[in-house]
């Protein structure tokens, strides 16, 4: 997929999350049992992850490494082919994991497996419910429970 294409997904990726939050926030709560305002930073920082990894896409594809993309965020190329991604997330922190490096590796044009804790999976169950709603093609992000 051509990296303009990668980028307008993660693009509607952004907005979705924006328009969910406050949303995605009380599945926070009611899953993992955060305060409302933690849950609220949660997705803040998704989002602010989403739009860190844009700007990394757009300077790196450039030949650019970037210092301070965010707030203790660097970014250097590393040319080496990556593949498929796996993440397994901690059960206290799913959705800052996710967004820590799935954005990166959709834009880099790499598949992801995503298996979230089987303590308290919802979370992650919404977060696929966005992806349908962003339309990313099949197979790009896959779930897979584990027991």
């Amino acid at each position: 997929m051509p990296f303009r294409d990668r980028a307008d997904y993660l693009s509607r990726l952004r907005a979705v999350l924006q328009k969910r939050h406050e949303e995605l926030a009380r599945v926070l709560v009611q899953d993992h049992g955060r305060t409302i305002s933690e849950a609220r930073g949660t997705i803040q920082r998704c989002i602010e992850n989403i739009e860190s990894a844009l700007s990394a896409l757009y300077s790196l594809y450039k030949g650019e490494d970037v210092m301070q993309l965010a707030r203790d965020i660097d970014c250097y190329m590393i040319w080496e082919p990556v593949g498929v991604f796996l993440i397994l997330t901690l059960n206290n922190i799913s959705m800052h994991a996710w967004s820590s490096f799935v954005p990166y590796a959709l834009g880099c044009g790499c598949t992801v497996i995503l298996s979230p804790s089987n303590q308290n999976p919802v979370a992650t169950d919404m977060l696929f419910r966005v992806y349908e709603e962003v339309g990313l093609p099949p197979g790009v992000m896959n779930l897979v429970h584990v027991g």
